[in-house]
């Protein structure tokens, strides 16, 4: 059996830590507007996607169609988001953003990007298109390979 590379195992700690991390950041770059990194990327995904449904929602990222329930409760509470009739299927709305909840993303985005270009500015030296092609290759590669525990174990 091969060994994993090192270079992979620095990749996936570092993928790790830079999720904790950017999840941070955003939650305190948004904690005035009260919409925590997982409420975030759940607007982020209607504003920029469209309505969907909540298992639709789920299947985007390894959660349970519960949790994102929860995330979608709160962000119809505030009315940022709206449920909408789904003709496919009576017990399962379509969510779509309300005007108020594309106002408020659009503050987000203004954030971010002068939290980007920031950034941006700072790693400059560093091939940000390399980086993003090897997470996404490594993103594909564990989405098709799911894990098991292996039988020797």
């Amino acid at each position: 059996m091969s060994k994993a590379s090192p270079a992979l195992v620095r990749l996936i700690r570092e993928t790790r830590q830079a999720f904790h991390v950017l999840r941070d950041a955003a939650d305190r770059l948004h904690a005035d507007l009260g919409l925590p990194a997982g409420q975030r990327a759940i607007m982020e995904n209607l504003v920029e996607g469209g309505a969907k449904t909540v298992p639709e929602l789920a299947r985007m990222r390894p959660v349970s169609r519960q949790f994102v329930q929860g995330l979608a409760n709160a962000l119809l509470a505030r009315g940022l988001i709206e449920a909408q009739p789904n003709p496919g299927h009576r017990r399962s709305p379509r969510l779509a953003a309300t005007a108020a909840g594309k106002a408020l993303f659009a503050t987000v985005r203004r954030r971010e990007a002068v939290v980007l270009a920031k950034a941006t500015e700072a790693l400059a030296g560093h091939d940000l298109a390399a980086a993003a092609d090897g997470l996404a290759a490594l993103r594909h590669y564990f989405a098709a390979n799911p894990l098991t525990p292996p039988e020797d174990s």
